[in-house]
């Protein structure tokens, strides 16, 4: 029973815990490549080649699960900071949910470390229609105005799209 209750409460948890216990007909979804789309490291990587080729000197590649931002650069000509966090895209299990949950969780983590007046502030997501649409949506154009935020795109091919604050579509950034 003891053991019954054990492997219960892995196949609830998140999608980390189901990658540690490596068990259940699901597991092998969970065990993809960290270098591919949509995974958190391939979107971060692809936003900061991008960055790099608009003169912006990113900071040393940290874990991505490090505290703060999962990207810091700094542009040595305007002299301003950008702040990126980073969320990849949820397979299987619980797909649904976990898709809105990481929309949410990576605002508020943006949201966190909103500190500096001189820094520009953004989240960066592969390019998946559920993502497009909420960030696209009219009611939620206000709030990425009034907060300033900028949203990054990135397609499987590591192309990077870019949304101002104020824009009403996305526009290429970096191929």
């Amino acid at each position: 029973m003891g053991d019954n209750n054990n492997n219960r409460r892995r196949y609830c948890g998140c999608q980390a815990e189901m990658l540690k216990a490596g068990t259940g007909s699901n597991a092998s979804q969970y065990a993809m490549n960290k270098n591919q789309w949509p995974n958190e490291a391939f979107i971060a990587n692809a936003v900061r080649k991008a960055l790099v080729k608009k003169g912006f000197k990113p900071q040393p590649v940290r874990s991505l699960h490090a505290h703060g931002a999962d990207i810091v650069a700094r542009h040595p000509k305007h002299r301003y900071y950008i702040f990126i966090e980073c969320k990849g895209y949820p397979k299987g299990y619980s797909e649904t949910a976990q898709r809105h949950n990481y929309f949410l969780a990576v605002l508020g983590q943006i949201l966190l470390r909103m500190r500096q007046r001189n820094a520009d502030y953004g989240v960066a997501l592969p390019d998946h229609p559920f993502y497009r649409e909420r960030i696209l949506n009219d009611d939620f154009q206000i709030a990425r105005e009034w907060l300033g935020l900028l949203f990054f795109l990135v397609g499987r091919g590591g192309q990077v799209q870019r949304l101002s604050a104020k824009g009403r579509s996305f526009s290429v950034y970096h191929k």
